[in-house]
């Protein structure tokens, strides 16, 4: 059997195979062709699906609360992500409602944030919005550290991006997640079908605040939101 991490790992997996089973955790398995459905996969492939479109929308208004200022955002995204859009769509709702300005910006590795940051800083953004990626998961310290260079308030799906350095974090847990999957492995090698296996989604998100950070960017976090954060860094 086959594990891919992301709809591009899993979308090489499915077109290199149609009979090798599959599980593959990402933001959206229906969107990019994956399965059929998340309660009929129909496939070679099932998983976990960790993006929603409510998850998108709540880190740009912690951002909006972060930096009450706020008036321009950089949204980043993987170019070759086919499932970016999930996170992009709500992210520019969500702003019209709180009166933001979007600025999407591409990146296709880790070579390209710098570049990236020099877009976002001559678009005069305030801060950085990621959407749900491996890249920007992997690439967290490396985020960080630019982010500070440039003063930016930065959020981040992934729970290990304030333990990096990041400011701050919404969405599920990343490493129970990639843990759970050992449940489809488990159940695949004992002889279950992809396809009787529905895509499961996470029931729990987090709020992770880094306090250093916050200060280092002269950020002073409302007292709700430490109130209401699973995890908080001193």
């Amino acid at each position: 059997m086959i594990f891919a991490s992301g709809a591009v790992a899993g979308r090489t997996a499915k077109d290199a195979t149609s009979t090798i089973p599959i599980v593959c955790l990402t933001g959206d398995l229906v969107e990019p062709g994956l399965v059929q459905s998340l309660a009929s996969p129909g496939g070679n492939v099932t998983g976990i699906s960790i993006l929603t479109a409510e998850a998108s929308a709540k880190r740009l208004e912690l951002l909006k609360q972060l930096v009450p200022a706020l008036e321009r955002v950089a949204a980043f995204y993987n170019v070759a992500d086919p499932t970016a859009a999930l996170s992009l769509k709500p992210t520019e709702a969500a702003a019209k409602k709180l009166q933001l300005t979007v600025e999407a910006l591409g990146v296709r590795g880790e070579s390209d944030f710098g570049n990236a940051f020099a877009a976002a800083m001559q678009a005069r953004v305030q801060a950085i919005a990621l959407t749900s990626n491996p890249l920007f998961d992997i690439a967290g310290r490396q985020i960080a550290e630019l982010a500070l260079q440039n003063k930016l308030a930065t959020i981040s799906f992934a729970n290990t991006f304030p333990k990096v350095g990041g400011l701050a974090s919404y969405g599920p847990d990343i490493l129970a997640s990639y843990r759970h999957a050992a449940y489809f492995i488990s159940r695949i090698l004992n002889g279950a079908r992809p396809t009787e296996l529905p895509v499961e989604q996470p029931t729990k998100f987090s709020l992770g605040i880094n306090l250093n950070t916050a200060r280092t960017l002269d950020i002073q976090v409302p007292d709700i939101l430490l109130a209401s954060a699973d995890e908080v860094i001193e």
